[in-house]
């Protein structure tokens, strides 16, 4: 059973499959999972520092998501 509502789930598939990050989501559901209200600012340029594949790449795995590729390797889409 997954422990992520399927709300939470869905919209992070929609982005994904956006190609386009909502740096709001992830400050938002930094702060749903306990993370420190630091300000959206300080967020955004730890998130730019560190780089978010990482964070994503966690959050693919956390929430049960499959990337899917073609055979040269690029990206298609995220399913559940």
């Amino acid at each position: 059973m997954r422990s992520v509502d399927d709300k939470t789930i869905n919209s992070y598939v929609a982005m994904r499959n956006s190609g386009s990050y909502d740096a709001a989501w992830f400050y938002r559901y930094f702060l749903d999972n306990g993370g420190k209200d630091t300000g959206i600012d300080y967020f955004i340029s730890v998130l730019n520092m560190y780089g978010i594949d990482g964070v994503i790449d966690h959050l693919d795995k956390k929430f049960g998501v499959v990337k899917l590729m073609d055979k040269s390797g690029k990206f298609i889409k995220i399913v559940q």
